[in-house]
């Protein structure tokens, strides 16, 4: 069996899905390597291992115990994409070698593909006769008490997009002793998993251990729901990456206990932006003596200049005020045209930028919604591209995962009849991935493309972008 070995510490297993080969983990394995010894595997018949005239799952789960055992490998992460989920769930039913494992996109049965996707299938093997096609329409045949068996560690994924249906990966979720579920707002079968850095950054935040853990681009010394990141070593398009320490978002310092606050001074951080309103900064002001320079400027005002309270309380009362079913849609969209165009507080943080006055520090109240679009503007204007953006966006609902179910859990039953109930308790602590759309949207139907904006908006010509780009990119240094 082919395999490429990259990194160090604890053994980790990466095996790709139908038809592909160990390549498409490659920014996967770029994340993971720091702190894990990654080990991506061609299954049988795939890449550079040896061809097999048909296929079983089976036999792919024995083919990996075997690699397990030849390697000794021991207390290892195992992580599958769709048929590669597949054959992680079997190998963990009766190895002790695995201690962890996250499946993507994979399937109890051939029942578990959505219909459409299924009828191509079988469309496109009527007249192929593919092996490979045959495996998925015939198997696997994996029963809940099967994956009752698993005792590792298991994190189950798949896209809100999949081609897999939802209810059954709900189910493997359940079917397996205290696994986690996570459904990726936007994503498809695939699209977080292949040349994409967004499963290794799940992975790496799921299985280290409380003592290795790390969110991604989290700022040590905070807790997780004060949502304190750094926009740090994210790639741009052209290669470079965003320096680290310079660019900073978070909640408001005011709800930082003692010790976080002293952190916090500790950054050395030159200007610090508040989005906030007047009536949201005086019920909870920033401390004294954390920056050298201070801007409170509101994100959000209304026609006559008037600033507007968006903390997570009050847009629970604006949601409420909403007409018609899509009471959050409606307040989103409302949201980005008093966000996008004529801010105040973007200018001025895009002044500060140019004049080299960082590391600057911007927050609002959760540090999610009026930061978040601060971030996004911040990385598309330095050339990351857009789902990379809309990543750290929704990387709000990792950090504040406890308070999201929190809320979840305390409209149970509402939740489950009301897509609206479930979308305001989102509102409360997390964000959405049509949120992201509606910026792309507002901006794209007012100037056409974010360049035209970014000049239109805060003077960002060609000269400004590149002059960003020179400050605050550097080269990758592998």
């Amino acid at each position: 069996m082919y395999y490429e070995v990259s990194g160090s510490g604890r053994p980790l297993i990466l095996v790709h899905g139908n038809g592909e080969d160990h390549k498409i983990f490659d920014k996967t394995v770029k994340v993971l390597k720091e702190n894990f010894t990654c080990y991506a595997v061609d299954s049988r018949g795939h890449g550079r291992t040896s061809p097999v005239k048909e296929y079983h799952y089976a036999d792919m789960a024995d083919d990996m115990r075997a690699f397990m055992e030849e390697l000794d490998l021991t207390d290892v992460t195992f992580v599958g994409f769709s048929d590669g989920g597949i054959v992680g769930l079997l190998c963990a039913m009766d190895s002790d070698r695995i201690s962890a494992l996250v499946v993507c996109g994979a399937n109890m049965n051939p029942e578990g593909v959505k219909s459409l996707t299924g009828m191509l299938f079988r469309v496109e093997n009527a007249v192929k006769k593919d092996p490979l096609i045959t495996l998925m329409l015939s198997e696997p045949d994996i029963t809940r008490e099967m994956l009752g068996k698993i005792r590792a560690s298991t994190l189950v994924l798949a896209g809100s997009k999949d081609l897999i249906r939802e209810e059954q990966t709900a189910c493997i979720a359940d079917s397996i002793p205290n696994a986690k579920l996570l459904i990726l707002d936007g994503e498809t079968h695939g699209s977080y998993v292949v040349h994409s850095e967004k499963l290794g950054q799940i992975v790496r935040s799921f299985a280290l251990t409380s003592d290795e853990k790390i969110l991604p681009h989290a700022v040590p010394g905070f807790r997780k729901e004060m949502n304190v990141r750094d926009l740090g070593g994210y790639r741009t398009q052209d290669g470079r990456q965003v320096k680290k320490g310079l660019l900073i978002r978070c909640g408001a310092p005011g709800e930082m206990d003692a010790g976080e606050v002293e952190t916090f001074a500790r950054l050395g951080i030159v200007s610090l932006m508040d989005f906030r309103s007047g009536d949201e900064r005086s019920k909870l002001p920033d401390p004294i003596g954390v920056s050298e320079s201070y801007y409170p400027i509101s994100a959000v005002k209304i026609d006559d200049d008037t600033e507007v309270d968006y903390s997570p309380a009050a847009l629970m009362r604006m949601v409420m005020q909403q007409k018609g079913k899509d009471k959050v849609g409606s307040l989103v969209r409302e949201f980005y045209k008093e966000t996008l165009f004529d801010n105040e507080a973007f200018r001025k943080m895009f002044e500060l930028l140019l004049s080299g006055r960082v590391p600057m520090a911007f927050h609002c109240s959760a540090g999610k919604d009026r930061t978040g679009v601060a971030a996004i503007l911040i990385l598309l204007a330095l050339g990351v591209d857009r789902e990379t953006a809309r990543w750290d966006y929704m990387l709000t609902n990792l950090y504040r995962r406890k308070l999201l179910k929190a809320e979840y859990n305390k409209h149970k039953v509402l939740n489950r009849i009301s897509r609206n109930m479930h979308s305001v308790a989102t509102l409360s602590h997390g964000v959405f991935t049509e949120t992201v759309d509606a910026i792309y949207e507002a901006v794209e139907e007012r100037y056409g493309d974010f360049d035209t904006y970014f000049a239109g908006e805060y003077g960002l010509g060609p000269a400004e972008r590149e002059k960003l780009r020179g400050m605050y990119t550097e080269v990758v240094r592998e």
